[in-house]
């Protein structure tokens, strides 16, 4: 893209002149590499982070706990959604917590 853009400018690569006016400055743009991780402009990952995330690894497993987090998961998720969607009139009523009688 830089180059391109230099040469539309009237820059010529095999000149062998810099840039600028004079052409006296750098011969050739600085090469451009796509910054891939979302850390900012010179920040770097301390290396005991990189370290940590290289030995993370889920251990596989077994048949019984498959099952057991399976269970537990299903049981967060009902909560959650009676926490979320549930009324609380009806649940107090239904558990036996009401004033009712």
């Amino acid at each position: 893209m830089g180059l391109k853009a230099l040469k539309s400018q009237g820059w010529d690569p095999d000149a062998r002149r810099g840039l600028g006016r004079e052409g006296e400055g750098m011969r050739y743009p600085i090469k451009v590499v796509a910054k891939e991780d979302t850390l900012g402009i010179g920040a770097t990952i301390p290396k005991e982070i990189q370290e940590k995330k290289k030995e993370e690894k889920p251990k596989p497993l077994n048949r019984k706990e498959a099952k057991q987090l399976a269970a537990k998961e299903r049981q967060r998720h009902e909560r959650l959604q009676g926490e979320i969607y549930g009324r609380v009139d009806v649940e107090s009523y239904l558990r036996g917590k009401g004033d009712d009688g």
